[in-house]
């Protein structure tokens, strides 16, 4: 296995993701430190929409009992999405946006590629994303209110409210946020000290499933997520959900 070949073949592949990379000097730094040879080799063509392991044992001309152990170890590690759909379990391959930008902290923990890491995403990560929504009218996130009077009488109404939100959720967790880890691990970044533990994101539904299921998350009951929101609202903390109708997976 030619080294340089793989992670040049599986860079390429990566750029064709629904969520591509910002093109740097540090792009292929990033993509080695949080891909083996191994898992570079066995990525590259693998599609980033959801296939069955026959699927993809036929795509790789591999023999499903061999390639569904790497696959569930590439989901433990973030790098590929694993779920129980129509009576058997899908696969697809992580976006660099959910890979680099997410799942790198998730999970707690800390370890030698996790402080590699940070400077090189707030270099390089951060400011491709700024550009990226610099001149879009939707953003990625929108805020939401607490059940909490701010002393505005217009009859502007809430798309909805922070709590509401929970009545059309069916499973929950919480996980580390990954954009404090990334500015507290990075020596040359100011410390986020806006809420003193890492478990302050709350998920939903399939996404929050992939996450319990795979070690990222820890799961909790619908009163237990609505503690976590309450508690960060009291810290002070602006509550952001992804800008889409449904299904709602991340607070």
């Amino acid at each position: 296995m030619n080294e340089k070949v793989v992670y040049e073949k599986f860079s390429e592949w990566l750029a064709t993701a629904p969520m591509g990379f910002a093109e740097s000097d540090d792009y292929l730094l990033l993509i080695k430190a949080r891909y083996t040879p191994e898992d570079a080799d066995l990525l590259t063509g693998m599609p980033f929409s959801d296939s069955t392991l026959e699927e993809l044992a036929d795509l790789k001309d591999m023999v499903p009992a061999d390639l569904g152990p790497r696959l569930d170890a590439l989901a433990e590690k973030g790098l590929v999405w694993k779920i129980f759909n129509y009576g058997e379990y899908r696969y697809r391959l992580n976006d660099p946006f959910i890979v680099f930008f997410r799942s790198v902290y998730w999970g707690g923990g800390r370890n030698s590629e996790h402080y590699k890491m940070a400077p090189l995403l707030n270099k390089t990560f951060g400011p491709h994303f700024d550009q990226v929504f610099a001149h879009s009218h939707i953003r990625g996130l929108r805020t939401l209110p607490v059940e909490t009077a701010i002393g505005d009488t217009r009859g502007v109404l809430p798309f909805e409210d922070v709590l509401k939100v929970l009545d059309d959720q069916d499973f929950f967790c919480v996980g580390s946020c990954s954009c404090k880890a990334k500015h507290n691990l990075d020596p040359d970044h100011e410390n986020c000290e806006h809420y003193p533990f890492e478990e302050n994101c709350v998920h939903f539904g399939d996404f929050a499933r992939y996450m319990v299921e795979n070690g990222h998350a820890r799961e909790l009951t619908r009163e237990e997520c609505r503690d976590v929101l309450l508690r960060c609202a009291e810290a002070g903390m602006v509550h952001g959900v992804n800008n889409w109708l449904e299904p709602v997976d991340t607070i």
